[in-house]
């Protein structure tokens, strides 16, 4: 239970409305007090008129209610925003307004108060129109600096609106009107998440070279990515999140892919919403896995002639048909022939046979036994990451 209270205040205040009772529009000027609400205990608090229908007789009980039961959210949360910005401060000075008063301050607060309660419903304001509202004369008032200051707060409270949730308590009574006080705004925030994954699992897959882990990926508040607010960078299941992100529209971007994949240029568009988690690209992204569709596999060719790609051939009656090569394909980087077969790492193995010329094609028309080959998404023969050990088999 609280007390209501009040401090002598002659601030001039003037508001230009309609009641909504048939009597037209009238002029109401008025001077008006520093309201306050006093605790069983003697702790005081400032407050502010949300229902002008009403008188506030000081000395009368009054009980505290959140304020979200008695003030529509939208309108609390600019009135809470309001209060925040003039009374905000920086290096132990008022951040706004400049040199204005505590009691100017206090002033345009109530003044955008009853401003924001017109029209609000369930309240003794519901009907009410105002056209105006200006702080005039006495303590608080604010002169020739009002229109500037009016406008200020009120282009700060419309900007920042949608991004915020306002809070704060409310003082009902019988005998008095509402106010309300201990204002607090918290700032709508969301997450995104993403989930990578391969773009060709077939070539990637079992295969060390390539990782989901280390993906970083920038939020942007741009479509063209150029204003970056967050960072996010993928674990070892690919799985990323970046919190604490301010309600609206963002484009999501790879900055750096992860070992053995290439980057996605793409920007993926998400929408951040209050308390939700925003799933990129409807829940996955992915990253092409690097291959290498070489054509040549190898070639033999007699020591005495060197190696040329075009007629080569050995000497005399001798041939190159019928050699055989094995090729192995082992899912990681290694420096020696010891240390890929060690690693227990063997994915593929593949047995070509040269043709009259010597060459062996990364082709099926070559291959003469074996697991089936690489492919990428066209279909085309590849070679994955990878350690390839290449060892004849069969002598021509």
């Amino acid at each position: 239970t609280y007390v209501t209270g009040k401090s002598s205040s002659d601030t001039e205040y003037r508001l230009y409305v309609d009641k909504g009772r048939g009597n037209g529009d009238e002029w109401n000027i008025f001077t008006d007090s520093i309201l306050s609400v006093t605790s069983e205990d003697g702790q005081s608090c400032d407050a502010w008129c949300v229902d002008i229908t009403q008188l506030y007789p000081s000395g009368k009980p009054t009980s505290s209610v959140d304020a979200s039961e008695i003030i529509p959210q939208d309108r609390l949360t600019k009135l809470a925003l309001a209060h925040d910005y003039a009374f905000a401060t920086e290096g132990g000075s008022y951040a706004h307004f400049g040199d204005a008063t505590w009691v100017q301050r206090y002033a345009i607060v109530q003044a955008y108060a009853w401003w924001v309660m017109q029209h609000a419903p369930g309240t003794g304001m519901a009907n009410y129109t105002i056209y105006s509202a200006e702080v005039l004369n006495g303590e608080g008032g604010w002169g020739s600096q009002w229109e500037s200051a009016w406008s200020e707060l009120n282009s700060y409270v419309d900007a920042n609106a949608p991004l915020y949730k306002g809070s704060g308590t409310a003082f009902v009574s019988s005998e008095a009107q509402t106010v309300a006080a201990w204002f607090s705004v918290e700032r709508q925030q969301g997450s995104v998440e993403l989930q990578k994954r391969s773009g060709d699992e077939s070539l990637s897959g079992g295969n060390a070279c390539y990782s989901l882990e280390g993906a970083v990926y920038g939020v942007y508040s741009d479509e063209g990515c150029a204003t970056e607010v967050t960072r996010m960078t993928t674990n070892a299941e690919g799985y990323a999140k970046a919190d604490e992100i301010t309600i609206g529209s963002y484009w999501v971007k790879e900055i750096t892919a992860p070992a053995g994949f290439a980057l996605d240029k793409t920007a993926y568009p998400v929408t951040v919403e209050s308390g939700k988690t925003s799933s990129v690209n409807g829940g996955a992204v992915s990253d092409g896995a690097q291959n290498n569709t070489m054509a040549l596999v190898l070639a033999k060719y007699d020591a005495e002639k060197g190696c040329v790609l075009e007629g080569n051939s050995p000497q005399g009656a001798a041939s190159l048909q019928g050699a055989e090569f094995t090729v192995r394909h082992y899912g990681g980087f290694y420096e020696s022939v010891s240390a890929a077969e060690a690693s227990g790492s063997l994915l593929r193995t593949w047995t070509f046979m040269v043709d009259e010329q010597g060459l062996v094609a990364l082709s099926d028309t070559n291959k003469i036994g074996g697991d089936n080959l690489y492919r990428n998404k066209d279909g085309q023969a590849t070679f994955p990451l990878g350690t390839y050990l290449v060892q004849e088999t069969k002598a021509p």
